[in-house]
């Protein structure tokens, strides 16, 4: 008998292809790829046939495309090489013997780029020893580029082989020592022609135009050149978008490359925060209008500029001086208009242009700041105001700027209209470390960017145990600082504001959940909310011996307004009560130089009246004000209203057809300004008129919030004070 196994139908054996033959797809049937296939040999069949698949075609098609454009890029590239005489005998060689057009590339980028960035790297490291290295390399820690880094020598020669002249320094940090030269010497203060080394071909006329002025608000050159040091020295490098070595370069030789007419009227309006001059002001005799030609000159520029490196500048300045003024909408506007230009010209992608295009060493370092200063201003609107960011930080490839040493151990002397103070009497003089502070900042506007995330992405859950985490990684980067940037090693206004921006993104990663406790931790998010506003208002006082706070960063009042909330909550210890007071007198300190300070105390005022919190330790302008406290901070139509905490709320009872005396919605979160987002919990609002369905409705919520490791905080309201007594901080 034969064996049962040879009655059962035997099973093609062999690999199975996606693309099977016309019969076996007929038959529906597996095939294993061969010509003819096993199936269509063991039916006898002669015809095997093949076709390609629509999908596969494309597929190949589409690589093929990828190929011959790519091809084509490294063409053009090298045809452009071949056109500048410094190029094109490597080129030439290259081509002779054989090489691969990606190899011949990757020399060609490795090359300078052209006449005109090679002579800004020379002539910066013979104006400022502290610039040398600014265009020197990419940081290694940070590249994942196989290129060699290039050493200072070889890419910024001193003429003849000559060290480089010094001069005496400008007052206040490196970069403005052209313009002190050009004093020194007595030369007028007109903007320098061109160097004869430039090339004209590698200066097209958009980016040379010497007899255009900057501005035309004034003609004072030397009132110019004053605003421009108060900015570098006051309000730089934090939330800048802009290369200080290479705007000044260009800014004193007329050059439109890497600044324009639009970027020096916004920073000059940025600057005149910082002088009392009358110029400074479009009413000689308001300081509320402290820049404002300057900024109405730069928004006429602006609707007819196009999108460049210097207008993605313009708007993060004409942010940071109308958040200054208080309007906080319009400042909200332009840094998003940054950031989305800076995405739309791919200055995230990486270390190429948006067509792959090889960029040369100071595109590279000014598109890198350019975008690491409008990333880190939208994170700290988005902070501020509670929205999800215009850019994920794991969508940009570019690397941050480069830290320099030259460039860190500068001397910072701090600057203001009396000029620098005495060389006997500098007793703030210290090492400037602009580009460690600006490379830590970015590096905490990614932890930032990351609670973002967390906190308004629609669809995840936020848990007590992914705030905590955060909060790790906050103090992680805060424990890893450069001994450098460390208090009581350096206060520099930029690492002093750093430190305040720090404990400000603490504060608001918990204030929301001061009525609320995390299950299974000791961590209270009211204490760390204390905790941050304490520290800011610390930071605040020694900003204020060191420097006064006539001159503080555009953020600043949005900063001490959210400390100064926590101390009024906090007002009936006495700790609480003499860091109310100390905040209050900050903000009216710098009502002079900041729109937004007057609103902010005006906030102060309402809520304390709202809390029903007595101010009686303040000065006697607030206690003698005639206003009706409850009629402070109304609305405006014309405004978006986020620092508006007086929104009457609509009777949501009427437009839900209930009746008046319906309780509100249970909402374990705090909220101060309802036109700012809050934190997405999972649990439900609905606005019933039935009382026991919202009762059933809280106790659904309740076991939601314990569900994600939250818990009601035992207190009955969030302004009660704790009763725990502390000695006076300002003893």
């Amino acid at each position: 008998m034969e064996d049962s196994s040879s009655l059962r139908r035997r099973r093609v054996p062999g690999a199975v292809t996606p693309n099977a033959c016309t019969e076996c797809r007929r038959r529906r049937a597996k095939c294993d790829g061969k010509t003819p296939c096993s199936r269509c040999a063991a039916a006898d069949k002669t015809a095997c046939v093949y076709e390609i698949h629509p999908r596969t075609a494309k597929e190949t098609m589409k690589a093929k495309i990828d190929q011959l454009q790519a091809r084509t890029r490294l063409t053009d590239q090298i045809l452009k090489a071949l056109v500048h005489d410094e190029q094109s005998s490597v080129v030439v060689r290259q081509l002779r013997d054989g090489e691969a057009l990606e190899s011949i590339v990757s020399t060609i980028s490795s090359m300078p780029s052209s006449e005109a960035d090679d002579e800004l790297m020379k002539t910066e490291h013979a104006t400022s020893s502290a610039d040398e290295r600014s265009l020197a390399r990419t940081d290694p820690s940070q590249s994942t580029s196989t290129e060699p880094q290039p050493s200072l020598d070889d890419l910024i020669p001193g003429k003849d082989g000559q060290s480089p002249p010094t001069h005496e320094s400008f007052p206040h940090t490196p970069g403005m020592r052209l313009m002190s030269k050009m004093r020194e010497s007595g030369a007028p203060q007109s903007t320098p022609g061109p160097s004869p080394s430039v090339a004209a071909e590698e200066l097209p006329d958009e980016y040379y135009n010497s007899a255009e002025p900057w501005t035309r608000v004034t003609d004072n050159e030397v009132f110019i050149n004053h605003l421009v040091s108060l900015y570098f020295c006051w309000e730089y490098p934090t939330f800048a978008s802009l290369s200080k070595e290479h705007f000044l370069y260009d800014f004193t030789r007329g050059r439109r490359r890497y600044c324009s007419s639009l970027l020096v009227n916004a920073l000059l309006a940025l600057g005149c925060r910082f002088t009392d001059h009358p110029e400074a002001r479009a009413d000689p005799t308001s300081s509320d209008t402290a820049g404002d030609h300057f900024f109405e000159e730069a928004k006429a520029l602006l609707e007819r500029s196009s999108p460049s490196l210097p207008t993605i500048q313009a708007l993060g300045l004409m942010s940071l001086r109308e958040a200054s003024c208080g309007r906080d909408d319009c400042s909200w506007f332009f840094s998003h208009q940054s950031i989305r230009m800076a995405v739309e010209l791919g200055l995230h992608v990486g270390r190429v242009g948006l067509h792959g295009e090889p960029l040369s060493r100071s595109e590279r370092e000014v598109r890198a700041a350019t975008l690491w200063g409008s990333f880190a201003l939208d994170q700290a609107w988005c902070l501020s105001i509670g929205q999800i960011p215009q850019l994920s930080r794991g969508g940009i490839w570019i690397d941050k700027p480069t830290v320099i040493d030259k460039i860190e151990v500068e001397e910072w002397v701090p600057y203001s209209d009396d000029g620098m103070p005495p060389v006997g009497e500098r007793n703030s003089n210290q090492p400037s470390n602009i580009r460690s502070v600006y490379k830590s900042f970015c590096e905490l506007s990614e932890i930032v960017n990351d609670a973002l995330y967390m906190f308004y992405t629609p669809g995840g859950r936020l848990t007590s145990e992914k705030i905590l985490a955060t909060y790790r990684i906050h103090l992680e980067w805060y424990g890893s600082l450069p001994d450098e940037l460390r208090l009581g090693q350096n206060f520099t206004p930029s690492v002093l504001f750093a430190h305040m921006y720090y404990h400000f993104a603490i504060l608001l990663l918990f204030r929301p959940f001061i009525r609320l406790s995390f299950s299974g931790s000791a961590v209270s998010p009211r204490e760390i909310c204390t905790q941050a506003a304490e520290n800011i208002s610390q930071l605040m006082r020694s900003y204020r011996q060191l420097y006064t706070v006539r001159r503080t960063p555009s953020f600043v009042p949005i900063i001490a307004l959210n400390s100064n909330v926590v101390h009024l909550l906090n007002s009936s210890t006495l700790i609480g009560s003499a860091y109310c007071v100390q905040g209050l007198d900050d903000l009216t300190d710098m009502c002079g130089c900041h729109g937004f300070a007057k609103v902010s105390v005006d906030i102060i005022r309402y809520l304390a009246h709202k809390w029903d919190i007595p101010l009686s330790h303040a000065r006697s302008e607030y206690l003698d004000a005639t206003d009706d406290p409850s009629k402070l901070c109304r609305p405006s139509l014309m405004s978006m209203n986020f620092f508006c905490p007086n929104i009457e709320q609509m009777a949501f009872e009427s437009l839900m057809r209930a009746s008046p005396t319906t309780p509100k919605p249970f909402h374990p979160l705090f909220s101060l300004f309802p036109n700012q987002g809050s934190p997405l919990l999972t649990i439900t609002n609905h606005h019933s008129a039935s009382t026991a369905y919202q009762d059933n409705l809280d106790e659904l919520n309740q076991v939601r919030l314990k569900e994600d490791g939250f818990l009601l905080a035992p207190m009955e309201d969030v302004t009660e004070m704790t009763e725990v007594q502390h000695e006076d901080p300002m003893e």
